[in-house]
């Protein structure tokens, strides 16, 4: 199995670390999110962990001082399920 390689770190933890996010900031990030599970709902798949630790940045800043790349991947498909119908299966 061959993975990308997410270096930013978990959504929680930069929220933890930085406290509140700016307006763009949120906005950025909640358009992505969004998009991620359109994308994966119109395949038939139902994510259901969705939370703060399952939301990982690309990539980490290069220095202490630089700004988060606000890129995110949506991680943890252990227990999604394929919709069919309107059906869920495991």
């Amino acid at each position: 199995m061959i993975m990308e390689y997410a270096s930013g770190g978990e959504l929680l933890g930069h929220l933890e670390k930085k406290g509140n996010l700016s307006e763009i900031e949120t906005r950025d990030i909640i358009f992505q999110l969004v998009n991620s599970i359109n994308y994966c709902h119109t395949r038939g798949i139902v994510h259901r962990d969705l939370k703060l630790e399952n939301v990982i940045f690309k990539n980490k800043p290069l220095f202490e001082d630089d700004e988060q790349d606000l890129t995110i991947k949506v991680i943890d498909f252990g227990i999604a399920g394929v919709c069919d119908n309107g059906k869920t299966e495991k």
